[in-house]
C-alpha cells in the first residue's frame, strides 16, 4: 500500500537562541543537538482513503529506545494537534502506575488549513452516515456547512471512511514502522471525537480494544449512537473491550454542550445502557468530574482512563 508519507518535522522543538558553542568558553567540548522533549516526533501523512493530509504526533516512552525489539501498546487520540498536550501530560503523570509503557499517537488537521477547515473536517470525519440534520443539533451543523459553502455529503457522514483511514493506512504504518502492537490499541476522543470513539466501539471492524471517551457529543446523528448500540446488542452477547466515559459537572449547566449537544447526559445514558447489557468481557467506568468543564476535564479524563484501564493491580 502507498502511504504518501511526507516527513515534515523530525521533532517538535528547536533551539532558537544564540549558539552555545559560539558563546561559551571551552566550546570544543559542546555540540548542539535537538532538545529531547519526551521523545516526541511529528510527521504528515497523505491519506489515499480520505484524500487529505493529517498531522501525526507521536510520543515514545523511555523504554522504546532501551528495548529495540519490543512492541508497545498505543493510545491513538483524535484532534491530536489540539488535545495532544493534555493527553501527553496525563500519560506522563500516570505512566509509572501502568502495567506497561505506552506510545501516544495524535491524529489531527494540519494547522495551516485554518480554523474553518478544522471545524468542517471534524464534522465530517466524526459524524455517522444517514444524518438528515433536521434535529436541533443537526440544524446548527447544517448552518455551519452552509456558511462554509460545503455540500452536506462532504460535511457529515464520514465516520466510516475515517475509521478506514485509521485501520488501513495509519495503524499499519505504526505497526510496521514504529513498533506499535496492533493487538493492544486504545482509541481516545474528546467531544465530537468522543462521539466517534463511542461509535467505533460498536463497529465489527474496529481495531481498538479499549476506549477513553471524554465529553462525547452524543447529539451527533440524532440518537444514532443508541441505535448503533442496540443493533450491536441484538447480534452480540458479549463486548470484549475496556471503556472509560467521562465529562465535567460544569457541562451539565451549559445550554449548548448539554442543552443541544447532550454531552453529560448522553455519556451517562450510554454508560447505563452498557451496564444493563451485562457483557461478561466488558470493563466499564463512567464518571462525572466535579467542578470541571469541557476542556479542563480532558487531561483528567485521560489520566483516570489510563489508571482504571491499565493500572497495575
Amino acid at each position: 500500500m502507498k502511504y504518501g508519507m511526507v516527513v515534515v518535522l523530525s521533532l517538535l522543538f528547536a533551539w532558537c537562541g544564540p549558539s552555545v558553542a559560539q558563546n561559551s568558553k571551552g566550546s570544543e567540548r559542546i555540540a548542539p543537538r535537538d532538545f529531547p522533549l519526551l521523545g516526541m516526533q511529528a510527521f504528515s501523512l497523505d491519506s489515499e482513503v480520505m484524500e487529505r493530509r493529517y498531522d501525526i504526533i507521536v510520543r515514545f516512552p523511555m523504554a522504546y529506545l532501551q528495548n529495540p525489539e519490543q512492541r508497545f501498546a498505543a493510545l491513538v487520540i483524535t484532534d491530536g494537534n489540539r488535545f495532544f498536550g493534555g493527553a501527553a501530560a496525563a500519560l506522563m503523570a500516570v505512566e509509572a502506575e501502568l502495567e506497561e509503557p505506552m506510545i501516544l499517537v495524535g491524529v489531527g488537521t494540519p494547522f495551516e488549513e485554518g480554523q474553518a477547515a478544522y471545524n468542517i473536517r471534524r464534522l465530517y470525519e466524526f459524524s455517522p452516515p444517514g444524518w438528515n440534520l433536521k434535529d436541533p443539533f443537526g440544524q446548527t451543523v447544517a448552518q455551519t456547512c452552509k456558511e462554509n459553502d460545503v455540500p452536506r455529503r462532504e460535511c457529515t457522514g464520514g465516520a466510516p471512511r475515517f475509521l478506514a483511514f485509521l485501520s488501513q493506512e495509519l495503524l499499519p504504518f505504526l505497526a510496521g514502522g514504529l513498533r506499535v502492537d496492533p493487538q493492544r490499541l486504545t482509541l481516545g476522543g474528546v467531544s465530537a471525537g468522543g462521539y466517534f470513539a463511542a461509535w467505533t466501539l460498536f463497529q465489527e471492524n474496529s481495531p481498538f480494544s479499549n476506549y477513553i471517551i471524554s465529553s462525547p457529543a452524543m447529539a451527533y446523528g440524532d440518537g444514532e449512537i443508541f441505535r448503533v448500540e442496540s443493533r450491536f446488542a441484538s447480534k452480540q452477547n458479549d463486548l470484549q473491550a475496556g471503556v472509560y466515559l467521562a465529562s465535567g459537572s460544569r457541562e451539565l449547566a451549559d445550554p449548548y454542550l448539554e442543552g443541544v449537544g447532550q454531552v453529560a447526559s448522553g455519556q451517562a445514558r450510554l454508560g447505563g445502557v452498557l451496564q444493563s447489557r451485562n457483557y461478561p468481557s466488558l470493563t466499564l467506568h463512567s464518571e462525572i468530574h466535579q467542578g470541571l468543564g469541557h476542556l479542563d476535564v480532558i487531561p483528567v479524563s485521560y489520566a483516570r482512563g489510563l489508571r482504571l484501564l491499565f493500572g497495575k493491580p
